[in-house]
């Protein structure tokens, strides 16, 4: 369906592109009067004009004309050339006939005719050219077209057209002389073109007049719609007429130049350009938007620009004329003019297109990921990879094709061709497998001109050959016709073939130096995008251009990659449409939600929420565990991060009152603690409660803890652990023991020591088997309480579960982590005990008072911090100012009072070294 609708569209679009391209002609080319003067005999005429006009003199002479004179004539376009025209006059009829090469010089045509007559007040002409017609009619002055070809027909046409003009032929006036027609002529024209002007047809341009756009569009539509059929010849006539018209190659030679310079004149201004630009975008827009989307339309409009906007300016760099953009019905061109650009220069306006677009996508992809997060921006870095990385390839039209011809096939036309073939195939080929209409249609239109390519490849070869180097010397023009002549093809196809194979020989080839420079640019531009797109976005891109199926998006990796957050910002960029996005985000919050750890999407959470924004995903149940890991992880790394606008999108989300709400919300006032905070987790807590969210709950506790010390309301912090502590021991045993330490740090921080003491002793029988960390704490603490309190067995007797609780611990680790690793902690843990054990005994001896046990023991714990920390004990008396334990930091206050006691009774020098303290 695709095809058919690009189908019908460029059957469409090519005859208007070729009325609009007719229009612009018209409407950029410059006028000035026409010049008519006789043929001095000092000039000598080209012996094959010569012939052409001979041969044209034969014919007329046959319809009772004569040999009046010869005229040279420079028509009104600006940059025409003075051509020698042939006049004949018919006494009888009292007519003119002006013989001149045509615009398009063929086997039937191989010279234009006009009949002339004169009154004292009107000029008739009558001419057979290719409906050149008249702008407005004006009354001195009546032309018109004749219908017939053949001299007899068209002669009795322009009579019987002249009857109905002058009823008297006693009328007609006859010159005396060349130099009297020339001036009549030349009056004629400047008063035509002056009419044209007051009438608000033409305008001026600088010192030359120019159609206006309303004058050409209706002149080009009347050129466009009367073209007059040429007759076709027979063999046998075509055989004849080659043999006859041996003039006509440099006639057509002739031709081709003025079309060259017809072209030079037609160029149109800025305005021109633009409106043709514009133009031609919005057909491609409509043609593209009604055969695929407008979406698509929206994505290849800047992308082919962008690419078409790389040849421009290095066109312009390197001095290129009259350049212009236009898009076509499968694409976009840009044009140019210059003579004889080094096989350098061509190389880099061709790398200039797809270089530039690769390094946009690339710039988009590291610097911009909140724009190609977008499904607009996905695919606009995907089309400028995918077009620009497809010019690349070495076939034809494409600009590597244009590359790998220049640099490599230069020389030998032959392999050219062959590399024209095998890029038709490889079109073929491709849509065959992916059923592209774009494919398709190149793959037709350059295998019909695979003909006319090596009809070039043979009359290059055939020229280097002949001539050789001699080609740069000689009128390269007059060679091609020549080499042409026995082709019936009519002119306008003669000049289309005509124009590559004058620029390949008129073109220097390249040299090896260019050659080995201008392939090692062209690889590396190649190959390059290839390592960079796989190292830089994950993407093969090779693959994912000729896969027949990339619908579905896979990955895998081992587990220990996919805790890494770079292996998620991995994947997430190699994923190529949103929904595979949203596959990869899915996945590794799937993985958040088992651990709570929210560093998993550390590197992707911009992109991954402006994902779920662009395309308005916020329904998804995936929407809002993700914005609670962002909130969580960046009130982590950013204390005074302000939370609120995550917190109101999560209430609208959730529900201000839900508890999937409350528990966000638990999580954030947790890290973030001020008296607002305090009273929202307090006010939630009945809440967690009541639908048994106990793991949450006991974060709320735990962290009131911070806010009740700042507020120096530990008595309160007491009273709401007073309160929960039976409901975590009935229903949350698990977590009971960690918030029965909480009660404790309350207790001590009160210095309610009897109370602390009692209160361990009643959970003493209720002791888990299995120790853990919260446990070692608990009886660290209570062994230094029971030392404060005078009441030393019971220190020693927690003083030794602790050390019992700490060897368990250990224990079970090395079956966890191995024997080596085993080993390593084991030693760790030791000198953990170390640390405890020396300043323990020495707080021991200083409060039952024994002076030469506390000089022991100080002699222990220096021994300990100088061999196991590998520092002078006054380094490390003065790191302790530095320590921080946020779950034991009174305790250790206390500890360090005993131990600097301890200095002061026996060794007092030692805090000569530490006077900062």
């Amino acid at each position: 369906m695709y095809f058919i609708y690009i189908f019908i569209g460029i059957l469409v679009i090519l005859p208007l592109a070729q009325y609009l391209m007719l229009v612009i002609k018209l409407y950029g080319t410059q006028l000035t009067p026409a010049k008519f003067k006789p043929l001095l005999s000092s000039i000598k005429v080209p012996e094959a004009t010569q012939q052409q006009l001979a041969h044209a003199q034969k014919s007329l002479e046959a319809l009772g004309f004569e040999f009046f004179n010869h005229i040279v004539n420079q028509d009104i376009i600006t940059t025409s050339k003075p051509n020698v025209q042939l006049l004949m006059h018919h006494p009888e009829q009292r007519c003119y006939a002006l013989v001149a090469n045509p615009h398009n010089p063929d086997l039937s045509r191989p010279y234009s005719l006009k009949f002339q007559s004169f009154t004292n007040h009107l000029t008739i002409e009558a001419m057979d050219a290719d409906a050149e017609g008249v702008i407005k009619s004006f009354e001195p002055l009546h032309a018109f077209n004749l219908e017939s070809n053949q001299h007899q027909e068209a002669f009795n046409e322009f009579l019987s057209v002249r009857g109905g003009l002058t009823a008297n032929s006693n009328h007609l006036i006859c010159f005396q002389d060349a130099e009297s027609y020339s001036q009549h002529m030349q009056k004629i024209y400047a008063q035509y073109l002056r009419f044209l002007y007051q009438q608000g047809l033409l305008k001026k341009n600088k010192n030359n007049l120019q159609m206006r756009f309303s004058t050409a569009a209706k002149l080009a539509w009347q050129m466009f719609m009367n073209k007059k059929k040429t007759r076709i010849l027979t063999a046998e006539e075509t055989t004849e007429a080659i043999k006859s018209y041996s003039f006509l190659p440099h006639a057509q030679a002739q031709a081709h130049r003025r079309v060259q310079n017809n072209q030079q004149s037609s160029q149109l201004g800025r305005w021109g350009k633009t409106l043709l630009f514009f133009g031609s975008a919005m057909v491609f827009a409509l043609l593209f938007g009604i055969a695929w989307s407008p979406f698509l339309v929206l994505i290849l409009i800047p992308v082919l620009l962008f690419h078409e906007l790389g040849h421009y300016w290095a066109m312009k760099l390197f001095g290129y004329r009259d350049l212009q953009i236009l898009f076509l019905p499968i694409g976009a061109m840009v044009s140019g003019n210059k003579q004889q650009p080094s096989p350098m220069q061509r190389t880099l306006v061709s790398l200039a297109g797809p270089v530039p677009g690769l390094l946009l996508a690339f710039g988009l992809t590291m610097w911009a990921p909140d724009f190609i997060i977008s499904e607009y921006g996905l695919s606009l870095v995907f089309m400028l990879l995918i077009i620009n990385y497809l010019n690349l390839l070495p076939f034809m039209p494409l600009d590597g094709g244009h590359v790998v011809n220049l640099l490599l096939f230069d020389r030998w036309p032959f392999l050219q061709f062959l590399l024209m073939l095998i890029s038709v195939l490889i079109f073929a080929l491709g849509a065959w497998a992916w059923s592209d209409p774009i494919l398709t249609f190149l793959a037709v239109i350059f295998g019909l001109g695979l003909k006319n390519n090596f009809q070039q490849a043979q009359h290059v070869t055939q020229a280097r050959q002949r001539w050789g180097n001699k080609l740069k010397n000689r009128d390269n023009l007059n060679v091609i016709y020549h080499m042409m002549k026995q082709s019936p093809a009519p002119f306008n196809n003669k000049y289309q073939d005509a124009t590559p194979i004058n620029e390949r020989l008129s073109h220097p080839s390249p040299s090896v130096r260019d050659s080995l420079l201008g392939m090692v640019m062209y690889l590396t531009a190649l190959l390059a995008p290839l390592v960079v797109i796989q190292q830089v976005i994950g993407l093969d891109l090779i693959k994912f251009i000729f896969s027949s199926d990339t619908s579905s998006f896979q990955y895998d990796a081992d587990e220990n990659q996919q805790w890494d957050p770079s292996y998620w910002q991995q994947q997430f960029n190699l994923a190529l449409t949103p929904t595979e996005k949203q596959s990869v985000v899915n996945d590794a919050l799937l993985m958040y939600q088992e651990s709570e750890d929210f560093y998993l999407l550390s590197e992707i959470y911009p992109q991954a929420i402006k994902l779920f924004e662009t395309n308005q995903w916020q329904e998804n149940p995936d929407y809002p565990v993700l914005l609670r890991a962002n909130l969580l992880y960046q009130i982590s790394e950013q204390p005074e991060y302000d939370a609120q606008t995550e917190l109101n999108k999560l209430s609208m989300l959730l529900g201000e009152n839900s508890i999937a709400y409350t528990e966000v919300l638990v999580n954030v006032l947790t890290w973030q603690h001020s008296p607002d905070n305090k009273d929202q987790l307090i006010g939630r807590l009945a809440q967690l409660e009541s639908h048994q969210k106990y793991q949450t709950l006991f974060n709320a506790l735990a962290h009131l803890q911070f806010s009740y010390e700042q507020d120096q309301q530990i008595g309160a912090y007491e009273s709401l652990l007073v309160e929960y502590l039976p409901i975590f021991k009935s229903k949350a045993p698990d977590l009971y023991p960690s918030l029965l330490q909480y009660h404790y740090q309350a207790l001590f921080a009160q210095q309610k020591y009897q109370k602390l003491l009692d209160l361990a002793q009643q959970n003493l029988q209720s002791r888990s088997t299995e120790s853990t960390y919260s446990e070692t704490i608990q009886y660290e603490m209570l062994a230094w309480v029971a030392l404060l309190d005078h009441q030393y067995e019971l220190a020693q007797t927690y003083q030794s579960l602790r050390q019992t609780a700490e060897q368990a611990q250990q224990q079970e680790l090395k079956k966890e982590m191995g024997f080596l690793a085993g080993l390593v902690l084991s030693e760790q843990v030791n000198a953990i005990s170390l640390n405890q054990d020396p300043l323990f005994k020495l707080a021991l001896a200083i409060q039952k008072d024994q002076p030469s046990a506390v000089a022991s023991e100080l002699d222990t714990y220096i021994q300990y911090v100088q061999g196991w920390r590998k520092q002078p004990f006054s380094e490390h008396l003065k790191q302790i100012k530095h320590f921080d334990d946020n779950e034991s930091k009174q305790l250790n206050h206390i500890k360090y009072q005993f131990l600097f006691r301890a200095i002061r009774a026996t060794q007092p020098d030692l805090l000569n070294e530490i006077s900062d303290l």
